[in-house]
């Protein structure tokens, strides 16, 4: 009697701990995007609940394309940090060391740096077998083998690159 409820206790214990790092892991993301990145958008400004169900809901559906993408918890646990690296990174290093001319910069590079990533990281995984010798690989197959977070950080700064470019000239001709 006594030792089925100290196991009960434990598994219970168990579980609020996973579903709390669960939780956590889903909501930090949504709201980092939230407050962070769209809040100064003007229809994101507007609609400040819509937009943080929006980026539960984005958060949720990558956090799950790459559960179901892993193979080991340290893969995912890489795959965690690759995204920090290519999202963040660029945009941070660029706010750090000048002043961006709009926070579409960082947007765009976070959009475009995640979506290579994420897009490089499980095509790979679906399309390339699974043990292919580099020297025998197609260029097509050769292009999958590029790992994804080199990729995802140059998507990122061509991101941000393009932006300012853009946003420069337009700034340039508005003052004609």
């Amino acid at each position: 009697g006594a030792q089925r409820t100290d196991e009960n206790g434990v598994c219970g214990a168990l579980l609020s701990i996973i579903v709390s790092t669960a939780t956590s892991a889903l909501l930090s993301p949504a709201s980092l995007l939230s407050r962070n990145v769209f809040e100064h958008m003007e229809w994101f400004e507007q609609r400040p609940l819509a937009t943080n169900r929006y980026c539960v809901v984005a958060s949720m559906l990558l956090s799950l394309s790459l559960a179901f993408a892993g193979s080991s918890v340290l893969s995912l646990l890489e795959q965690a940090l690759e995204i920090s690296l290519v999202a963040l990174l660029v945009p941070f290093l660029a706010a750090f060391f000048w002043r961006p001319s709009s926070d579409r910069s960082g947007v765009l590079a976070i959009v475009f740096g995640g979506t290579i990533w994420a897009v490089h990281t499980l095509g790979g995984g679906w399309l390339l077998p699974a043990e292919i010798d580099p020297s025998l690989a197609t260029n097509w197959q050769s292009f999958w083998l590029i790992p994804p977070a080199l990729l995802g950080l140059l998507a990122s700064a061509v991101g941000y690159g393009v932006s300012e470019v853009y946003l420069q000239r337009c700034s340039r001709k508005g003052k004609r």
